[in-house]
């Protein structure tokens, strides 16, 4: 009886070791495969994507303009208004500007009275001249007449003398004269001045486009290289997109893209990616979505369009990207 208890004790021990050596090696498998996964991140497939998206706004092919001014002012007239399409030079605003007429006026006065004066100073001179030439040959006709013994030294002495009279004031006159050129000089630069700060007064359209908005008024004071609008030149449009990072190195020139917008499937344009960025940069465009969780860069494209259904400059839309044939 005793040896049958004995027995039974050792059969339950033998299976208790046996199920904990195979405890201790499904242990280990199961550590060694969670080790494997974990050093083998799994592949995310990148290789076998054909059409990679981007998300973007319709803007002008050419960089959008925003409207300001050179200097500070308040606006005395708004002429243009927002959907006004301009051509360069037209007049968008004008800022007072009395100060600077004033200036302008008085510096042309200036300038009339300083051309009258060197138109007088130069007549003299040509008198002068002339007197000078005269009196130079009467000296040298006495002088000659004294050498034959016909004429007194006196008078050869007077006519000297008048000679180095005219000589002085000739050279007198032309001294004026240069003095009175060169101021004129000085006077047409400040008069060009006084003419680019006027102009600064009128902000005027740099190129042919549409006004898209403008934040100010007549009576609004305008601060100098603040924006207060923004214009689009003319000219084609084109989708300024962003695209992750993770397919930023699949991107080239000339690749299609198909344009929807924002949220819809129906193609609104077509077009191909003629501007890729250099260098990866921090998200600018969807940036403020709440489903922005990850800090994710991303790669920013220009697709210039082919064709396109009526688009507004500013919506919001999709890239679908053909990026293999």
């Amino acid at each position: 009886m005793n040896m049958n208890i004995a027995i039974n004790k050792g059969w339950r021990v033998l299976r208790l070791c046996v199920a904990g050596s195979i405890f201790l090696f499904l242990s280990s498998c199961g550590k060694s495969k969670q080790k494997e996964s974990v050093s083998k991140p799994p592949s995310l497939g990148t290789n076998n994507i054909s059409m990679v998206s981007g998300f973007g706004r319709i803007e002008p092919l050419k960089d959008m303009i925003q409207l300001s001014s050179e200097v500070d002012g308040i606006v005395i007239r708004k002429i243009a208004q927002e959907g006004d399409t301009l051509v360069q030079g037209d007049t968008i605003i004008v800022l007072n500007h009395a100060e600077q007429r004033y200036k302008v006026r008085q510096l042309e006065a200036q300038v009339e009275t300083q051309r009258l004066t060197i138109r007088s100073v130069n007549a003299q001179v040509n008198s002068a001249e002339t007197a000078y030439i005269n009196k130079k040959q009467y000296y040298e006709r006495l002088k000659k007449a004294y050498e034959n013994e016909a004429e007194s030294g006196q008078n050869v002495d007077d006519a000297r003398l008048a000679y180095d009279q005219a000589s002085s004031k000739v050279q007198e006159l032309k001294d004026q004269l240069l003095s009175g050129q060169s101021r004129m000089h000085e006077l047409q630069a400040e008069l060009g001045q006084a003419r680019v700060d006027l102009s600064r007064r009128f902000i005027r359209a740099l190129t042919d486009g549409t006004i898209l908005n403008m934040n100010i008024n007549q009576g609004s004071y305008v601060k100098a290289y603040q924006s207060f609008g923004d214009f689009a030149p003319s000219g084609p449009l084109a989708v300024k997109a962003e695209v992750d990072e993770l397919f930023a190195q699949k991107l080239r020139l000339g690749q299609k893209a198909k344009i929807s917008l924002y949220a819809q499937q129906d193609t609104v344009a077509t077009g191909k990616i003629v501007y890729l960025a250099p260098a990866l940069s921090k998200k600018s465009i969807f940036s403020d979505q709440p489903s922005d969780f990850e800090d994710r860069r991303v790669r920013k494209v220009t697709i210039a369009l082919f064709t396109h259904k009526p688009v507004l400059i500013g919506s919001r839309v999709n890239a679908l990207i053909q990026i293999s044939q």
